[in-house]
């Protein structure tokens, strides 16, 4: 594991988080995780988390676009 990335692994990624569960929040994989050292006058220049943080930008627009295809679908 490369420092400040980390998959997600947890209670929450199979829906046992109350915290998630209560809000009908979506849980995603990918979770990004940055460090002070990641950062130079307040802007992130680690090229790592950049790309954690594209896909896990990705993967929601995924998961969006599903529901969406599947309200649509219902309609």
């Amino acid at each position: 594991m490369r420092r400040g990335i980390a998959p997600r692994k947890s209670a929450a990624s199979s829906g046992r988080d109350c915290l998630a569960g209560d809000r009908r929040a979506i849980v995603l994989p990918t979770a990004v995780y940055a460090t002070d050292k990641d950062f130079t006058d307040g802007v992130l220049h680690s090229q790592a988390v950049l790309k954690r943080a594209a896909q896990a930008v990705e993967e929601v627009g995924l998961v969006l676009a599903n529901r969406a295809a599947e309200r649509i679908a219902a309609e």
